[in-house]
């Protein structure tokens, strides 16, 4: 069985592109699910995925996230830097 953090999965949606990382929309059988930014492995038999849970949702005693592969630090945007260049050209 289909397990989330040994939690039963009873429906999901998995997406494992050739270049990006793997995402998944999980529905689990119970409302305790992981919380929004959580580290998360995804078991199904032999296959493991690990990654961070960007959006979850309990209602009606389940739960719908939203995971994405890694830590999910690729989606934060970067602070802005400045660059200044000082050489003068005569």
């Amino acid at each position: 069985m289909p397990t989330l953090n040994s939690l039963p999965i009873q429906a999901a949606e998995i997406e494992i592109p050739f270049r990006r990382n793997w995402s998944g929309i999980f529905k689990t059988t119970d409302a305790a699910a992981p919380a929004e930014g959580e580290r998360v492995e995804f078991v199904m038999g032999s296959l493991s995925l690990v990654g961070t849970v960007l959006a979850s949702e309990a209602f009606g005693g389940t739960a719908e996230l939203l995971v994405v592969g890694g830590a999910g630090g690729w989606r934060m945007v970067p602070d802005g830097l400045a660059f200044q260049n000082d050489a003068v050209v005569s």
